[in-house]
């Protein structure tokens, strides 16, 4: 990046530190506008959205194929009860049923 004279556009769905990513882009334009001699001139511009337009189902990549797993599996309940659930945390539709089928059944169970 810091030796393409040109503009930059960057796009993803999956950053959650898109700050840092911006601050760190402009260090590079920075440090590009100095090596070239040129006026800082490039207009930034920072928009976040956090909806997707495809849920993303996750997997895990073992022995040669991908076995589904579950967010929820991937948490500590103590964290999650002092830290609550992270901002950027989502479940598709089917991740959702799946929730809410494990707890009727814990519940259901528990009469």
């Amino acid at each position: 990046m810091l030796l393409i004279n040109c503009p930059m556009i960057g796009l993803s769905a999956t950053v959650n530190n898109g700050d840092e990513l911006r601050h760190w882009i402009e260090y590079i334009e920075n440090q590009r506008s100095k090596l070239f001699q040129t006026l800082k001139t490039c207009r930034r511009c920072f928009i976040a959205h956090h909806e997707r337009m495809a849920d993303l189902n996750k997997y895990l990549y073992s022995n040669l194929q991908l076995h589904p797993i579950h967010p929820i599996g991937l948490m500590n309940a103590k964290q999650l009860i002092t830290r609550g659930v992270p901002k950027d945390f989502s479940l598709s539709l089917y991740e959702t049923l799946q929730l809410n089928d494990v707890m009727q059944n814990l519940s259901t169970n528990r009469k």
